[in-house]
């Protein structure tokens, strides 16, 4: 803990150095209509009894696009924070992953539970890093497993090998500067050091967009991202 300590103290006085960190905050949104969120073929009545609808495209009313990874992309800062302990939590409940994307650190624990009376298979599918394969049958409470990443990579797509519609989506990023927007599209992104920087937004149906921004000091930078509904990821 104590080298921890020391480690953060210095990030934190060579960002205070050069001017402050700032905020990277803004708003991703979906352009035409969005598509019908279609019924999934759910078989497991034990933990789902009614219909289960499709979340790859969640838009609300006022055009927000929800479940984007924003992150930054390049040139990343020379001197970045430590790496975060915190646990990160990917549940399984009523048949469904929460979140549905979510971000992480390599080497960041990942508590994964299920809570749910029946067996999972939870299947994370990395390509640059381990995969990790694991069954969790089902308990009398909800219980939990830890796993981790081994390397960056985004996206890396996480199934359940017993049932076909759930998936969730982890990135999977070397820093800190990451976001995942909310039901109103809007995201931020604190503690970024002063500088020019390409940021990008992943959305698993509509791709990926970049733009360039500038932080000055403890200023917030606005990024706004805009998806066509009529137009899909190659």
């Amino acid at each position: 803990m104590q080298c921890r300590a020391a480690l953060g103290a210095v990030w934190l006085a060579s960002v205070a150095g050069n001017g402050g960190a700032g905020t990277v905050a803004g708003r991703v949104t979906l352009t035409g209509t969005a598509p019908e969120r279609r019924p999934l073929p759910v078989t497991e009545k034990a933990c789902h009894p009614g219909p289960f609808l499709d979340e790859s495209v969640l838009a609300g009313p006022g055009g927000g696009l929800q479940n984007v990874f924003v992150r930054l992309v390049s040139p990343l800062p020379a001197t970045r924070p430590p790496a975060d302990k915190a646990i990160v939590r990917l549940e399984q409940h009523g048949c469904r992953f929460e979140p549905h994307v979510f971000g992480i650190r390599p080497g960041q624990p990942l508590e994964i539970i299920n809570a749910d009376p029946v067996l999972h298979n939870i299947h994370a599918l990395a390509k640059r890093g381990r995969e990790f394969n694991a069954a969790m049958p089902p308990r009398t409470a909800p219980w939990a497993i830890q796993r981790t990443f081994t390397a960056a990579e985004t996206m890396v797509q996480i199934r359940c090998d017993v049932h076909g519609w759930m998936s969730a989506w982890a990135g999977v990023v070397d820093h800190p500067w990451f976001a995942v927007s909310g039901p109103d599209g809007r995201f931020t992104i604190p503690g970024v050091p002063p500088g020019t920087y390409d940021v990008e937004a992943w959305h698993e149906v509509y791709g990926v967009q970049r733009l360039r921004l500038t932080v000055r000091g403890r200023l917030a930078a606005t990024a706004v991202f805009a998806y066509n509904a009529g137009t899909h990821r190659p």
